[in-house]
């Protein structure tokens, strides 16, 4: 016996839509709408299914062929040419990767600066992936100033304090700094600059960089 999943009439003569509504009830606008946003998400899940899977197919073909030009030009097509309607940081921020393995250091940073406009909540990584690409260019002091804006990103607004936030900090800007013959000093007073803006932002977020930037920046000028 059928019966309407929104009003609850039922009997032996009544008859129900493929979505279990009456003829009444199914002309509703409430429903009709409904409806409507069912279809819509169908369309947007068929569309996120055909764009994942092709960029899931061409890691799996890279994985067996490293062929740049291939993986790129399949990113490229559902990241840049296609409309995009799910969160794609993760697809943007491995396209940057592939541009930078494939030499093509201004589409890379290109791609980095739009993902820091449309993902500020991720931008410690972004700023993290930014840091590696100015350390394989070798620009030192622009690597060692990205690298201090990304922990600051990952720390700011924590609910405590603990030195280890820093120590790789210290370790990885240590690398660079012996390219720039810094002293341990040297470093060690970066992070000391570091810590004291995570201490400020304590149960405290400010998702404003520019004091991170202003900070490396005044220490840079010195060096």
């Amino acid at each position: 016996m059928a019966k309407c999943k929104f009003c609850g009439k039922s009997g032996l003569f009544l008859s129900v839509n493929a979505e279990g509504f009456c003829k009444k009830c199914a002309n509703k606008p409430f429903i009709q709408n409904l409806e409507k946003m069912k279809a819509e998400r169908q369309h947007d899940d068929a569309i996120f299914n055909s764009q994942i899977g092709r960029i899931n197919a061409a890691r799996e073909q890279y994985a067996m062929d490293k062929d740049l030009e291939k993986i790129i030009a399949v990113y490229e097509q559902v990241l840049l040419k296609e409309d995009i309607n799910w969160n794609a940081y993760n697809q943007r921020l491995a396209l940057s990767e592939y541009y930078l393995k494939a030499g093509r250091n201004n589409d890379s940073w290109g791609m980095l600066n739009q993902l820091v406009m449309l993902a500020p909540d991720m931008n410690y990584k972004t700023r993290y992936t930014m840091f590696k690409q100015l350390k394989k260019e070798n620009r030192h002091k622009d690597a060692i100033r990205m690298l201090f804006i990304s922990y600051y990103d990952k720390n700011n607004g924590v609910n405590y304090f603990k030195e280890e936030f820093t120590e790789k900090f210290e370790k990885e800007a240590m690398v660079v700094a012996k390219k720039l013959s810094w002293s341990e000093a040297d470093v060690k007073e970066l992070r000391g600059l570091l810590d004291g803006l995570i201490k400020k932002t304590v149960k405290k977020p400010n998702p404003d960089e520019k004091i991170a930037f202003d900070t490396v920046d005044k220490f840079l000028q010195n060096k």
